[in-house]
C-alpha cells in the first residue's frame, strides 16, 4: 500500500522462514507471488502464478479460492500477461454466478471491466459498465473505484470533460486510504481529465505533485497513467528535453511491467516526435515487441 520496497522486502524476510511448502494451499504461494512481482524477481513471481494456475491447490475455502484469482489477475497484468488474467477472472466470474455469490460477482465483474481499460479496449470496458450499471447493485470499496476509474478513462478517450469534472468530484476517491499507486493513479487521472481542454496548464504545485509521485511510484507497477499526464505537463511547458528523459528513464529503466507497452505510451513516443536516436535509447531496455513499435515511431 505505501509502496515502500525497503519495508516490503524486511516484511517478507520476516515471515518467509514461517512458509511451509509442504502444507497443499496456494496461501503461501499467491503471499510469495505478490511479493516477487511486486519488490522481488518479476520473472520468478511469474513463475510461481503458472504454477498455482496450473496445479490443483488446495483452498480453504471459496473465498480463499476467489480474493486468490484476484490477487492472481492483478499479478498476471503486470508480468505481461493481460488476456490470461481476463480469461481467470471471468472463468470465477462465472464461478460467482453458479454458487449465487452476488457481492464477488460484482467484484470480478468491475475488475473484467478495468482489465480492458488497462488494455485499451474501450468499448468492451463499456460493454461492461452498462451491464454493471444495468443490475444496479450497490458498488462500495473497490469495486466502486473500478467503475469511477473505467468511468473517467472513458472520459479522457472520448474527450469529455464535462462527465469528467463532475465524476472527479465523487465521494469514492475518500476511499483511496493510504495506498501510493492509486492516489497516483487517481490524481494523474484527474491531471488527464484536465489536459482534455488544449490550453490547460498544470500549476506549479501540481507540476510538483506529479514529479514527487513519479520518483515514489517509478518502480512499482501501473505507473503509466501518471507518466503519461506528468510528459504532457511538461511538454505543455515546452520543457522537451525533460519529456525524452523521463520517457527514456521510465521505458528502460524502471517501467516494472514485463507486457508490451500501453497504446497511449506508444502514441506518446509518436506525438512528441523523438529523433531516432532518443527512440533507439528507448528501446534498449524494452521487449521486443514493444521495442519493434516504438522503433516505428520514430522520426527518420
Amino acid at each position: 500500500q505505501s509502496g515502500n520496497a525497503q519495508l516490503g522486502r524486511a516484511a517478507f524476510s520476516a515471515i518467509k522462514g514461517l512458509f511451509d511448502p509442504s502444507i497443499g494451499t496456494s496461501t503461501n504461494r499467491t503471499l510469495e507471488a505478490v511479493y516477487e512481482v511486486s519488490f522481488g524477481d518479476l520473472r520468478r513471481g511469474r513463475s510461481i502464478i503458472r504454477d498455482i494456475l496450473s496445479h490443483a491447490w488446495y483452498f480453504d475455502s471459496v473465498a480463499d479460492e476467489l480474493r486468490a484469482a484476484l490477487n492472481c489477475s492483478s499479478l498476471l497484468v503486470i508480468t505481461g500477461d493481460t488476456e490470461r488474467a481476463i480469461e481467470l477472472s471471468l472463468a470465477h466470474l462465472a464461478k460467482c454466478d453458479a454458487l449465487g455469490l452476488h457481492s464477488w460477482r460484482i467484484e470480478f465483474q468491475t475488475y473484467v471491466c478495468m482489465l480492458y481499460c488497462i488494455k485499451e479496449d474501450y468499448d468492451t470496458a463499456q460493454d461492461w459498465l452498462t451491464i454493471i450499471e444495468q443490475e444496479g447493485r450497490a458498488l462500495d470499496g473497490a469495486s466502486a473505484l473500478r467503475v469511477l476509474a473505467c468511468k473517467l478513462e472513458l472520459c479522457i478517450i472520448r474527450g469529455d470533460q464535462t462527465s469528467a469534472t463532475r465524476l472527479l468530484g465523487s465521494p469514492e476517491l475518500a476511499n483511496l486510504g493510504d495506498s501510493l499507486r492509486g492516489r497516483s493513479y487517481f490524481m494523474s487521472l484527474g491531471v488527464r481529465c484536465r489536459q482534455i481542454l488544449p490550453t490547460y496548464q498544470v500549476d506549479d504545485a501540481e507540476l510538483d505533485e506529479l514529479k514527487q509521485l513519479y520518483e515514489q511510484t517509478r518502480g512499482l507497477a501501473c505507473a503509466d497513467c501518471l507518466v503519461i499526464a506528468y510528459a504532457e505537463a511538461l511538454r505543455r511547458r515546452s520543457r522537451l528535453s525533460d519529456v525524452e528523459h523521463l520517457l527514456t528513464e521510465y521505458l528502460t529503466t524502471t517501467r516494472r511491467e514485463l507486457g508490451p507497452i500501453s497504446p497511449s505510451l506508444m502514441r506518446l513516443v509518436e506525438n512528441y516526435r523523438l529523433s531516432r536516436s532518443a527512440a533507439k535509447r528507448m528501446t534498449s531496455g524494452v521487449n521486443e515487441l514493444a521495442a519493434s513499435t516504438i522503433q516505428a515511431c520514430a522520426t527518420p
